[in-house]
């Protein structure tokens, strides 16, 4: 005999249940959206098919009998049951997938070329990318890792664990240094002649830009006779690639561009700062999440071969 056959009334089980349990025919109506009649209807179904009391309805509110107590414990235990099952398989799927969370410079430059690395590690898992321009879009709780730049301490309550720290040189094309062999000679003077590759100021952007770097050099800021001015990162290495100028390479964001010769450094001089990248996470240690973000931070320095990747804009 079916299970459907054996307790033909199903859906009055999950309303008894709420029954017993807030011991109100009112409650039990308000906390399943439906009307106090209609809980008391499928009560009483209930002690009509099998013919016992399971409530005694005297005073203000409703007393389960003993019969009542007994069915009560039964159902409370078994849709406990597949209350615990579901949760478990819904924990299993949302584990299944880590989303990481970045600006699109570092996806570009730093995180895709690491991907197929990282899903071959992973391999029962699906790892999304989603990239940000505001740290607050980080903030939500469908996110596993972030890799912010700041600070360790700027994260409170989470583990931050660090990738890389700051070092920040000139970059530019082998054409545009063949074409100003002045800069050959190392002097950081000669660069204040030359067009500068700026990013757009932002009073919340942190970081060296070109007046840290010419400070750190010792030399006052030069004015902006020839400056061009980008929105991201990438822009201003693409223009410093096409011969526009001369950019600010972060280290650890410059991709391949050194290694396949579009990029060379215009200066021996480099700024270093306490500053960093961190890949931020609230996971446990020893986590699948927390596993993911010690294998980044191991990547650094190793060279990594371009991999497939499905980037999904926020």
């Amino acid at each position: 005999m079916s299970l459907r056959q054996d307790l033909p009334f199903l859906n009055a089980l999950a309303v008894f249940e709420v029954a017993a349990r807030t011991r109100s025919f009112t409650a039990a109506a308000k906390e399943l959206g439906i009307a106090q009649s209609a809980v008391s209807r499928h009560i009483a179904n209930l002690e009509r098919y099998f013919g016992i009391e399971l409530f005694v309805r005297s005073g203000r509110n409703p007393t389960l009998t003993p019969n009542g107590q007994k069915l009560a414990d039964a159902v409370g235990i078994g849709l406990g049951h597949i209350r615990s099952v579901l949760n478990e398989m819904r924990t299993a799927r949302a584990d299944a997938v880590i989303t990481i969370a970045c600006s699109y410079d570092v996806a570009y430059l730093w995180l895709m070329p690491r991907f197929g690395a990282l899903r071959s590690e992973e391999p029962e898992r699906e790892i999304r990318l989603i990239t940000a321009t505001d740290y607050r879009a980080f903030e939500d709780p469908s996110i596993d890792i972030s890799i912010r730049f700041g600070h360790v301490t700027d994260w409170p309550d989470t583990t931050a664990v660090k990738l890389f720290d700051e070092e920040v040189f000139p970059v530019c094309s082998p054409a545009f240094l063949k074409a100003h062999p002045e800069l050959r000679d190392g002097d950081p003077k000669r660069l204040a002649r030359l067009p500068l590759l700026h990013l757009e100021h932002k009073d919340t952007l942190r970081g060296v830009r070109w007046r840290h770097w010419f400070q750190h050099a010792g030399l006052p800021v030069p004015p902006a006779v020839e400056e061009r001015t980008f929105p991201n990162y990438a822009g201003s290495l693409f223009e410093a690639i096409s011969g526009g100028g001369v950019a600010l390479g972060w280290k650890h964001l410059l991709g391949d561009f050194m290694e396949r010769g579009l990029l060379v450094r215009a200066s021996k001089l480099a700024v270093e700062t306490d500053w960093g990248r961190f890949a931020v996470h609230r996971s446990a240690r020893g986590s699948a999440v927390d596993r993911i973000a010690r294998w980044l931070a191991a990547s650094v320095g190793r060279s990594m071969g371009p991999g497939p990747i499905h980037l999904k804009k926020s």
